[in-house]
């Protein structure tokens, strides 16, 4: 990145600090757009190294998003429910969560994303969605890579 947009990415920032555990986080406003996107990354090892895999990651995240929380919604349904959309994105060390919803739910929903991943709490029907997810993704990909070849 060039000195000039480094200076541009820069004066964008609204506000940046620390997270307890060593985390840390960037908040930057965008007017043109009536959404807010929030993205939280994880260091979480899945499946081998190389091409990313369907595992215990994948299994870990969405049940997460998919446990109920104090409000007796799950993050997903806390998601939907404001018209938004809910991401998961796993690779061999890290996975990525991302929600974009409109500006006015974000409080909610950070408040709910933050309680489901940093102290979840996963139930029985919340573990099946999990392992649901990561078999349908490792027969979809088993065919997808079965296609290219």
């Amino acid at each position: 990145m060039n000195a000039a947009l480094a200076t541009l990415a820069l004066a964008t920032i609204v506000q940046s600090g620390a997270l307890p555990h060593g985390g840390s986080y960037l908040l930057q406003r965008d007017d043109a757009s009536p959404t807010t996107a929030i993205d939280v990354w994880f260091r979480a090892p899945n499946a081998g190294y190389g091409t990313p895999v369907p595992g215990l990651a994948r299994v870990a995240a969405t049940a997460a998003a998919a446990a109920k929380l104090e409000s007796g919604k799950s993050l997903a349904e806390t998601v939907a429910q404001a018209g938004g959309r809910l991401t998961i994105q796993v690779f061999p060390d890290i996975v990525g969560v991302d929600v974009v919803v409109p500006a006015s739910d974000a409080r909610m929903v950070l408040a709910s994303l933050t309680a489901a991943y940093f102290s979840p709490s996963i139930d029985d029907s919340a573990l099946h969605a999990g392992q649901s997810d990561a078999a349908v993704l490792a027969v979809q990909q088993q065919y997808e890579t079965a296609a290219l070849e």
